[in-house]
């Protein structure tokens, strides 16, 4: 509508510059006064046609400098006489008030989202590619020790590993690490991810706290270690206390010792058959002790550079007459593209044959029998696991076969996986299970800054 009568205004105003200057043509030889009057008049004109287009410019750049400016406070007058810059001004303003009421809106959603970030739990940190931060919520700041627009190579001086683990960290990765804050030592996952926004490339942290967490599953597994050790405990106790009653009755009398003339071979038969069964259990408990002080005195690590090439060949070598005599079929995939870690061979080896032996004792009966071990590596994390065909275990013990002395297996002592997860966790690494029942088990080690 403003453009419609703007452009009626100017048609009229060139229609009267035309015949004015028609007009001057036409009298150019008549009157000289006339034709001063017609010129002066065509002066006019022109003057007020430039002036309205300079108006018109005017407010036009007036207005868009607000809005460059982002200033809304820009009101142009809607009572001018000209109709036609009095509805142009109405629509400015009208846009004016838009961009006015849209900046309010950003402006709330930004102090809203603003809030939100600093009120979680966990910590958001946003830094740009020369690294300076960008945003960091209070959660960060506490975990971080440190604020806003500065460069996250600051984090160098209050925590050096911490600064290691994030400007290593690639996008898209999680890595655990302990870090301690007030004396106290806490632990974190911090994952990457990569935003582009504005031909600009920000990297966005999540820091989760994952101690309380860390404490809950310590808890409830030292609850599950001990009713599984007081079962154990029990079960060889009992028959001792039993068979000390029987023993007591058979070699007194009315509460006093019996004589030797009062024993027959019966008794003394029996005697001994409970003395042995006793002594059965006795072993049966100090074995049970001592498997348990394998968990508990882990040998140190000695550390020195693996070929991997090399040590699951040796592996591979081991079993492979053993498989085939089982009719198993055996297979090595070597996916990793480095050649060596720097780890504990030994302590390794004893973590993987007896992931292996599990192995064998799954796919025993399994019309299937098929063990495979997959090697891979990754920019901060090595993998191996080992996977079989077997018969699986069921749901409601995947997460209790890592506890000490639990066991499905008849013949099972209950300490292998457990010892195998406290080693791996020595060597600075993970051992996860899944599985399926009737499906087969893979059992993975994720060895980290190896």
């Amino acid at each position: 509508m403003v453009y419609k009568n703007i452009n009626i205004n100017i048609f009229i105003r060139l229609f009267i510059l035309s015949c004015t200057s028609a007009a001057l043509v036409y009298l150019y030889n008549y009157n000289i006064m006339i034709v001063i009057s017609l010129f002066v008049l065509l002066v006019v004109q022109f003057i007020s046609i430039f002036k309205l287009f300079n108006s018109v410019n005017r407010k036009l750049t007036y207005f868009f400098d607000a809005v460059k400016n982002e200033d809304t406070s820009l009101i142009l007058p809607e009572s001018t006489s000209n109709k036609s810059l009095r509805n142009l001004h109405k629509s400015m303003n009208y846009v004016n008030s838009l961009i006015s009421d849209i900046k309010m809106k950003n402006a709330s959603n930004e102090r809203f989202l603003h809030e939100l970030i600093n009120h979680s739990t966990t910590g958001l940190l946003s830094i740009d590619e020369h690294g300076y931060v960008q945003i960091i919520n209070n959660t960060a700041k506490d975990y971080l020790r440190i604020s806003s627009h500065v460069n996250i190579k600051s984090l160098k001086r209050n925590n050096i590993d911490l600064y290691n683990v994030i400007e290593n960290l690639k996008p898209g990765e999680r890595s655990t690490v302990k870090i301690s804050l007030n004396n106290k030592l806490e632990y974190f996952v911090i994952q990457n991810s990569v935003l582009k926004f504005h031909d600009k490339i920000y990297k966005l942290y999540s820091i989760h706290d994952i101690k309380k967490e860390l404490d809950e599953k310590e808890i409830e597994s030292y609850q599950k270690l001990i009713r599984v050790m007081t079962h154990e405990i029990m079960n060889s106790i009992a028959p001792i206390t039993s068979l000390s009653q029987t023993l007591n009755r058979l070699l007194t009398k009315d509460g006093k010792k019996k004589s030797i003339s009062d024993l027959n071979e019966s008794i003394i038969s029996n005697t001994v058959d409970g003395l042995s069964i006793i002594q059965e259990q006795g072993i049966g408990l100090t074995n049970f002790v001592d498997n348990y002080r394998k968990m508990t005195k882990l040998p140190e690590a000695k550390l020195k550079d693996i070929n991997i090439k090399n040590w699951i060949n040796s592996v591979f070598i081991l079993y492979q007459s053993e498989m085939e005599a089982q009719n198993i079929l055996f297979e090595i995939n070597n996916n990793s593209y480095i050649e060596s870690i720097f780890s504990d061979e030994h302590l390794l080896n004893q973590v993987l044959i007896n992931l292996i032996k599990n192995a064998m004792h799954a796919v025993k009966n399994s019309p299937k029998k098929h063990i495979y071990i997959n090697l891979s590596s990754f920019s901060n994390k090595f993998d191996i696991s080992v996977n079989d065909t077997g018969v699986g275990i069921d749901s409601e013990y995947l997460e209790k076969i890592f506890i000490p002395f639990f066991t499905t297996k008849e013949e099972g002592d209950g300490i292998g996986l457990s010892l195998s997860r406290e080693i791996i966790k020595k060597l600075n690494g993970q051992l996860n299970i899944s599985s399926k029942l009737n499906k087969g088990s893979s059992f993975s080690i994720s060895l980290y800054n190896f």
